[in-house]
């Protein structure tokens, strides 16, 4: 069917006539919150996640980073082999160094089970709130520092994973994704709510990891907006 759609062997047919072409701008469109805001939302998100999240893949590192019980409580093995160079990602994105960034990345791609494993999910999740956060005004200019992380993935994951991670270092990522970062930043909490209800629909475990991703990623970029004040 060419570029109308697609044919498979058996005779059935997708046609992409109605179809059409997602191309996210990455600016908010509701006004920016305060930081108090935002803290609150990203607490929000993590509570919501806890209960209702698949978290046999990273989605128990929230209970080890940011106030939970930590990792000798895991029962996921993913997140336990994560949890260091997580830590080690984020503490070189807050002191902005990319060698080390780039070192905990490469630890932490390819780590899970599928065709987007996911430390990857996570990952994209990460990137594409520091792109994201910083074209709307949160933390410094992060996209040559993310572009560097979405690099170090080059070779290290499978193809599908890899093409995700690169879209997510350039800011862009599956709408329900996207649209949970600005939930974060601009709305209240129902709203938040209901976004990470909508994107841990994703996939079997890859929408829960891809919001844990969001919650790391949208902290660090409100971080660095405290440090640069």
């Amino acid at each position: 069917m060419g570029a109308q759609g697609l044919a498979f062997q058996n005779g059935f047919c997708l046609s992409l006539s109605n179809a059409e072409v997602y191309e996210p701008t990455g600016g908010f469109e509701g006004a920016l919150l305060r930081s108090g805001g935002i803290e609150r939302n990203i607490s929000v998100a993590r509570q919501t996640v806890l209960l209702v999240g698949h978290l046999d893949g990273v989605g128990e590192l929230l209970e080890a980073i940011g106030g939970g019980p930590g990792a000798a409580r895991f029962r996921s093995p993913f997140s336990l082999a994560a949890l260091p160079n997580v830590k080690g990602l984020l503490r070189a994105i807050r002191a902005r160094d990319v060698v080390a960034a780039k070192k905990a990345t490469k630890e932490l791609v390819g780590l899970g089970i599928g065709l987007t494993p996911s430390a990857d999910d996570m990952l994209s999740g990460i990137m594409v709130s520091l792109v994201l956060g910083s074209l709307n005004g949160i933390g410094s200019d992060m996209k040559g520092f993310v572009s560097s992380i979405g690099g170090a993935c080059r070779g290290r994951t499978t193809a599908l994973s890899q093409e995700f991670l690169l879209q997510a270092a350039s800011g862009r990522a599956n709408e329900r994704v996207t649209r949970l970062v600005e939930k974060i930043c601009t709305g209240g909490a129902s709203e938040v709510r209901a976004a990470v209800l909508d994107a841990v629909k994703i996939g079997e475990t890859s929408g829960t990891d891809m919001v844990v991703g969001v919650i790391l990623g949208v902290k660090a970029a409100l971080e660095l907006e405290e440090a640069a004040a």
